[in-house]
C-alpha cells in the first residue's frame, strides 16, 4: 500500500544526499554574505543544480527555492528571529507533552473516513504517530533553514503521490494547531509570563502558515508536471498523426498519378504536366517541343485537345 495520510513524513528522515554550496542558512547571523553577494551566489549554485537530474537534486534546488527566497518568504509572513525564540522557550514542555498531542490528533482524524481508508491498518498508523511526533519537535527546534524546507516540501510531495486532497491537509493543519495552542496556553499560565502568550501562538501560526506556503508550493508544481506530460505526450502524438497522414497523402497522389499496371505516370498526369510546360513557354516566350517515343509497334500518341498545343 502506498505512504497513507499524514500531516508528517516519515521518509523525511532519508539523506538528501545534497552538496555543500557554502551558504549560509536559517536566519541572518553576524558576519554573513551581503544580500547582493548571497543572490549571485545564490543564482550560480541554482544553475549547477539544475543541470542535474532530477534524482540528483534536492526538491529545493528542483523548485528554485534558494535560500534568499526562504528568508523572504520568512519576511513575507513577518516571521523574526523573536518568534524563533518564542517556539524555542516552548520546546521543552511539548516535548513532554508530544505522546497526549500526537494520540489526541489521530483519535480526530480516524473519524474522518477518507483518512482512516488512507492510515488502512495499525502498523501504518503506528509508523505516521512516529512522523507526527518528529514533525512537531522541528517545530520548536529552532532551525528553519533549506533542510528544514526541503522536509516540508517532501511532505507536499509524498501527500499528492498518495491522493491526499488539499481539503484534508487542511483540515489536519488546523486540528494540528489547535492541540499546540492550547498547550502554548498552559506554558505560559505555568511559566506565570501571560504578556508572551500571545507572541508564542502568533509565532507558531506564522510557522505553520509557512510550512502550508511550501506544501502548496509542491501540489501546484506536482500538478503543472503532470500538465506539462501530458502535453508533451499529446504533442508527440500528434506529430506522429501529421507524419501518418503526410505519408498517407504522398502515397494517394503517387497512386492518383501512376499507371497500377506498368508503374509509369498515367494519361491525367501527362495533360496535367503538358499544360504546366505551356503555360510556362506562354509566359516566358520560349519555343516547346513535344516528342513521342513508342515503346512498341503498337503504341499511339494520346490525342490532345484541340488547342493545347498551339502558342498562339
Amino acid at each position: 500500500m502506498s505512504k497513507p495520510f499524514s500531516i508528517s513524513n516519515s521518509e523525511d528522515q532519508e539523506a538528501q544526499g545534497q552538496e555543500n554550496t557554502g551558504i549560509s542558512l536559517g536566519m541572518p547571523v553576524k558576519g554573513e554574505q551581503s544580500d547582493s553577494a548571497k543572490m549571485v551566489l545564490d543564482d550560480k549554485v541554482l544553475k549547477r543544480n539544475t543541470s542535474l537530474p532530477l534524482t540528483r537534486r534536492a526538491l529545493s534546488d528542483q523548485m528554485k527555492m534558494t535560500d534568499r527566497e526562504v528568508e523572504e518568504r520568512k519576511q513575507l509572513i513577518g516571521f523574526t528571529p523573536a518568534d524563533v525564540g518564542y517556539l524555542k522557550d516552548c520546546k521543552e514542555h511539548i516535548v513532554l507533552r508530544i505522546d497526549s498531542i500526537v494520540e489526541k490528533f489521530y483519535a480526530h482524524q480516524e473519524t474522518i473516513a477518507e483518512v482512516e481508508l488512507l492510515i488502512g491498518d495499525v502498523e501504518t498508523l503506528k509508523r505516521l504517530k512516529a512522523a507526527l511526533r518528529g514533525y512537531i519537535i522541528e517545530l520548536f527546534d529552532g532551525y528553519y533553514d533549506r533542510e528544514y524546507v526541503n522536509k516540508r516540501l517532501r511532505i507536499g510531495k509524498v501527500h499528492k503521490r498518495i491522493g491526499v486532497s488539499p481539503k484534508l491537509y487542511v483540515s489536519a493543519v488546523v486540528i494540528l494547531e489547535k492541540l499546540l495552542q492550547k498547550e502554548l496556553l498552559e506554558v505560559s499560565m505555568a511559566d506565570r509570563v501571560c504578556n508572551e502568550c500571545d507572541g508564542r501562538r502568533d509565532a507558531l501560526h506564522k510557522l505553520l502558515m509557512f510550512d502550508v506556503q511550501l506544501v502548496f508550493d509542491t501540489y501546484i508544481s506536482s500538478l503543472l508536471s503532470e500538465v506539462n506530460a501530458a502535453s508533451d505526450q499529446v504533442e508527440r502524438y500528434a506529430q506522429g498523426l501529421e507524419a501518418t497522414v503526410a505519408e498517407r497523402t504522398q502515397q494517394l497522389q503517387e497512386l492518383s498519378s501512376m499507371d497500377s499496371l506498368t508503374g509509369l505516370l498515367n494519361q491525367r498526369t501527362f495533360f496535367n504536366i503538358l499544360r504546366r510546360e505551356i503555360s510556362r513557354a506562354e509566359e516566358n516566350r520560349q519555343p516547346l517541343c513535344l516528342s513521342f517515343i513508342p515503346s512498341s509497334h503498337k503504341s499511339v500518341l494520346p490525342m490532345v485537345p484541340a488547342g493545347l498545343i498551339s502558342l498562339d
